[in-house]
């Protein structure tokens, strides 16, 4: 973005746009719209992705391929975190599950109300002889199944909130940063200066397999206590079927749980402390169907130029430039003039024979 990636219109965006799963893809796409307009006028013409020297970093050089690493392999211990209220989840839970409203259901498939979701996949008769146990139960017996799942449920949290609260990390992403002269950056990413970096036009990418986003800094972790109930909720049902030795359901049944914001991965994802501000970071966020199955999933893209590392060896720089030179693109060399009297790199073109 021209000014920050901090934009206070930004922000407001992205907080803004909220994508339930139950909305049409027609639906979804007029929420993502806005910001799609918004980051086709801001994405800047060029973002760098820094490198340090090694066999495979040069090979993907060498076959314009931008690879993807989850969030957990970051260098940021929050990176892809959940923050979630726990408590406020377990209070939520302790309110749902009473024996009035194990009552109030009762009366509701009685009147053959039973949400489709649940008719769909469970056979009639298991519901029927379920709610005819129920129907025949004591209320004292009632209290003590509401406080028996009440118990299990808030226990599920308890033993799963970890696992829950990592579950974003296992996305795949590839950072870049809006600048290629400061030194803090290669002297953290590109091996104290002896590496490289590749910049890259990202201008109108496709949102088919990957999106590309600005980071967000600032003081506090984005609250997600919502999408980690569904989370908790997709969990449970989980092993509600493995109970019942009937997990294949579950591709069926999950839906049932409609995800209340399927942006909110992303979100998670491109908020940082506003300690790193200074790297100018803009995530890309893989979507590929086989970001799961693959450790390193990729997309070939072309840099458009490289630039080298003040230290770079004589025999990287060779390697380098030849390979820029086969992809026609441009090499610049990273250096400090003596007379400059800011702390940034400046980048020199170097004429390839």
């Amino acid at each position: 973005m021209s000014s920050s990636v901090t934009n206070h219109d930004y922000m407001k965006l992205i907080h803004s746009i909220v994508v339930p799963e139950i909305l049409s893809d027609e639906e979804k796409g007029k929420q993502y719209q806005p910001l799609v307009d918004y980051l086709n006028a801001k994405t800047p013409d060029k973002l760098y992705r820094f490198r340090s020297c090694k066999e495979r970093t040069i090979h993907e050089f060498d076959q314009d391929i931008l690879g993807f690493a989850s969030a957990s392999e970051m260098n940021d211990d929050f990176d892809g975190m959940l923050y979630f209220d726990k408590e406020r989840i377990k209070a939520e839970v302790n309110e749902t599950v009473t024996p009035e409203n194990i009552i109030r259901m009762l009366k509701l498939s009685n009147k053959g109300l039973i949400p489709p979701e649940i008719k769909a996949y469970i056979p009639e008769l298991i519901i029927q002889n379920s709610m005819n146990a129920f129907g025949h139960a004591k209320f004292e017996d009632l209290c003590s199944f509401a406080e028996e799942s009440k118990n299990m449920i808030t226990g599920i949290i308890d033993q799963q909130t970890t696992l829950v609260s990592q579950l974003t990390q296992a996305q795949k992403i590839a950072c870049l940063s809006q600048t290629v002269d400061s030194a803090a950056m290669w002297g953290y990413y590109a091996n104290n200066g002896t590496g490289f970096a590749l910049s890259y036009d990202l201008r109108n990418v496709s949102h088919t397999d990957y999106c590309l986003l600005p980071m967000i800094y600032g003081g506090k972790r984005l609250e997600a206590t919502e999408y980690a109930t569904w989370l908790f909720q997709q969990e449970l049902l989980q092993r509600i079927l493995i109970h019942f030795q009937a997990i294949t359901l579950y591709p069926l049944m999950q839906h049932a749980f409609p995800c209340p914001d399927q942006f909110m991965c992303s979100k998670v994802l491109i908020h940082k402390s506003s300690n790193w501000r200074h790297e100018k970071e803009w995530r890309l966020i893989y979507y590929g169907k086989d970001g799961q199955s693959q450790k390193y999933p990729y997309v070939i893209k072309k840099p458009t130029a490289v630039y080298l590392g003040r230290h770079i060896s004589a025999i990287n720089e060779k390697i380098l430039c030849q390979i820029a030179a086969e992809k026609g693109i441009p090499v610049y060399k990273m250096t400090v003039r003596e007379n400059n009297p800011t702390y940034k790199l400046v980048s020199q073109r170097i004429d390839l024979l």
